[in-house]
């Protein structure tokens, strides 16, 4: 398990935490208040007193949404057991999954979903039926966690080829894979013409469910068979002008297996979750 992650685990079992966390008495236990406040500028911040006895966690007010109010204030508290100093982090740093978030930033992310989405709990939850967003909406809403971070820790328990894709105004912001889902996912571009995703940006009649799509939408690869498939599942957010994606490999989709089958396309220091049994390159 990340360092970042096992601080998250250990403090969940100290304090005897089961289910969904009660962020408030987790800050209470570290002597940190929690105010929202009319903040400007950020989302959350976090303030020390001069002796690190004690601080305030200061949240927006008017975020509306309860797992991305709880995902902030677990994300201060990421920053206060990891790192020194107080901070003010932004709409975009909290939350940020993209490869241009900061480590320290993405430090306070990884700890904060740990914290509300411990993956002990998950790896049952998920692995009992067949992946769909679904399956993620049921996190967020069980653990009163945002929909991304619940993503993003599914895609580190799942035990089947699975992908979430976060897309915003057509283009792809960021990806998760599964351990398994040994596919290179472009990131930066624009979402396949003929996807779900695409018809949900452009308000087209798509289904609920997970549903075959021709593979090369997605992935591009000279070993991809003729009329291979790859399940696809997306979803509308419409006040964050986003789409979330969940892809599927239900069934071969290479005409052969090759050594490079068995080993990640790219070496990407996101992609080492808790479930690796090697490193890449290793035998």
């Amino acid at each position: 398990m990340p360092r970042v992650r096992f601080y998250a685990a250990a403090l969940r079992d100290e304090l005897q935490i089961s289910g969904c966390a009660n962020v408030d008495a987790v800050a209470k236990t570290l002597n940190l208040e929690i105010r929202e406040i009319d903040l400007s500028g950020c989302d959350g911040a976090l303030l020390r007193s001069s002796a690190d006895t004690a601080g305030i966690i200061a949240v927006r007010r008017s975020i509306r949404e309860t797992g991305r109010k709880r995902f902030t204030i677990a994300h201060e508290i990421g920053h206060r057991i990891l790192h020194a100093a107080s901070v003010a982090c932004t709409q975009s740093e909290i939350g940020n999954w993209t490869s241009s978030a900061t480590n320290v930033e993405r430090e306070a992310d990884e700890f904060a979903a740990e914290l509300l989405l411990p993956s002990r709990e998950l790896v049952s939850v998920v692995n009992r039926t067949s992946p769909s967003l679904q399956v993620i909406q049921d996190l967020a809403r069980e653990y009163q966690a945002s929909l991304s971070a619940s993503a993003w820790n599914f895609c580190d328990v799942v035990n089947v080829p699975c992908a979430v894709i976060w897309s915003t105004r057509e283009v792809i912001q960021w990806s998760r894979r599964s351990d398994s889902f040994r596919f290179f996912l472009r990131r930066g571009s624009r979402v396949p013409d003929a996807s779900y995703a695409m018809a949900a940006f452009r308000d087209q009649q798509f289904p609920t469910q997970p549903e075959p799509v021709a593979a090369h939408e997605w992935i591009e690869d000279t070993r991809l068979r003729e009329h291979a498939e790859i399940w696809e599942q997306s979803l509308k957010l419409r006040s964050y002008e986003s789409v979330i994606t969940l892809l599927w490999v239900r069934r071969p989709i290479f005409d052969e297996r090759s050594d490079e089958d068995t080993l990640l396309p790219e070496l990407d220091p996101e992609e080492f979750t808790l479930r690796r049994k090697r490193w890449p390159g290793k035998r």
